[in-house]
């Protein structure tokens, strides 16, 4: 009662509640015209969690048809104060380009606002667009930056791409050192195609001394995969 009651008051906070109640099936029946109301009620105070959950409403097409327009507008006031998740999933509808025409430089946009707060995934998404030149120029350097970024957070596929980029020396000069570092951060999350560049490291040993113990361990970890 003291919820509904501060509605009245124009508490967003409790109007945020609602809204989650009516939208959530753990918290009991769902009716999500009475979510979107409340959140509704609840943007209008720029909350922008709100802001967020009308988007998902609006995008998710759990509840109600797929409104890819009304989505964005909610996701875009929520990204333009911060919301972390809000600028990274605009970065990928415009990266995609699924249900709208693709922009890569609003993905871009996007993406580094929320690499800017840590996104990894965001990061990882940057650094492949700048290491493909699919849709833009390569960047290396800007390709490196990102995927460390996200390395660092322990990501899988932006250590194994780091790896691979210092390994190949295409668009930079090999550095066989990093080239191992991040094989090893891969490999330790049992990713077998840095293992098995790692045995071939070992084993050939044209840009290290041959370690074939080492070889045959990583030979042996990438095998036992498949």
């Amino acid at each position: 009662k003291n919820f509904f009651l501060a509605t009245y008051k124009n508490d967003p906070d409790a109007q945020s509640y609602i809204g989650q109640n009516y939208s959530d099936k753990r918290r009991g029946r769902i009716d999500i015209n009475k979510a979107v109301y409340y959140y509704k009620l609840a943007a209008r105070k720029k909350h922008p969690d709100d802001l967020f959950n009308l988007g998902n409403i609006y995008y998710e097409r759990r509840y109600i048809d797929r409104y890819v327009k009304k989505a964005i507008r909610y996701y875009r006031k929520a990204a333009n104060q911060n919301h972390l998740n809000a600028q990274f999933i605009l970065g990928e509808i415009y990266y995609e380009g699924i249900y709208i025409k693709g922009n890569i430089k609003k993905a871009i946009h996007y993406f580094k606002k929320a690499a800017n707060q840590n996104h990894i995934n965001a990061q990882f998404n940057l650094g492949s667009i700048y290491n493909e030149g699919k849709y833009i120029n390569r960047d290396i350097n800007k390709a490196i930056h990102y995927f460390t970024k996200a390395a660092d957070q322990n990501h899988l596929f932006a250590q194994f791409n780091l790896g691979k980029i210092y390994y190949e020396g295409i668009y930079i000069n090999r550095d066989i050192n990093k080239a191992i570092q991040y094989f090893i951060k891969a490999a330790d999350q049992n990713n077998s195609d840095a293992q098995f560049n790692l045995g071939n490291i070992y084993y050939e040993g044209i840009y290290i001394n041959r370690d074939i113990n080492k070889a045959i361990n990583y030979f042996i970890d990438a095998a036992n995969q498949n």
